[in-house]
């Protein structure tokens, strides 16, 4: 109930964060494609990790996957994190954070929001959702149906046929999930080589 918890009862709040569902947003620059997929608690290193290996790893029914060669995002501290900067090192995607006060710089993903506010979330009220994995079920079949039937007015083509024009050499892989888990929760060092080749990883 709103009375219960809204801003002047920041207490109440805290008492529900991990309850609360948050909505991430990934938008491919070239085509326009969307990704949406719903979290658990709050804004994260984790969460976001997790969305963002979801996003680059194939998925049936859906055409775009692969490790961009750079991500902007706005400067929260689960953006600016160790965890997603670790994972983006490894994968050598070039991370921008955009000035605090300046919207624009990504409106396209702003723009991605507002779309699944109005094509999406607005006919959750006519639904009964009872889990998360529910949720993030109906948001994957609406993303391959407005990402493959969609004309979008800057390419005049759907996003999943901007999308396949990729050449192969824009095209990199992800590795599997267990790898790319591994690589968000492990920062890179530097080591020496001794004297016999050999390389410490004590």
């Amino acid at each position: 109930e709103h009375k219960d918890f809204y801003k002047n009862k920041p207490a109440n709040v805290d008492r529900i964060e991990n309850d609360r569902v948050w909505r991430y947003a990934i938008s491919d620059h070239a085509s326009g494609h969307i990704y949406v997929e719903y979290v658990y608690g709050a804004e994260s290193g984790e969460n976001l990790s997790s969305v963002f290996i979801n996003a680059m790893l194939p998925r049936d029914g859906e055409p775009m996957h692969g490790v961009p060669f750079m991500a902007m995002l706005d400067p929260g501290s689960a953006n600016t994190g160790a965890v997603f900067k670790n994972l983006c090192k490894a994968l050598r995607v070039r991370v921008l954070i955009n000035e605090v006060g300046s919207p624009r710089a990504k409106g396209q993903v702003e723009k991605a929001h507002d779309q699944i506010e109005k094509s999406f979330e607005s006919g959750l009220k006519f639904v009964t959702v009872q889990s998360l994995e529910e949720l993030n079920a109906a948001a994957a079949k609406w993303r391959r149906y407005f990402n493959g039937s969609h004309t979008h007015t800057r390419h005049g083509q759907t996003r999943y046929a901007a999308w396949m024009r990729i050449d192969a050499d824009q095209l990199q892989l992800a590795p599997p999930r267990e790898v790319l888990r591994e690589l968000a929760h492990s920062a890179p060092e530097t080591r020496l080589v001794n004297d016999k080749l050999q390389v410490s990883f004590l």
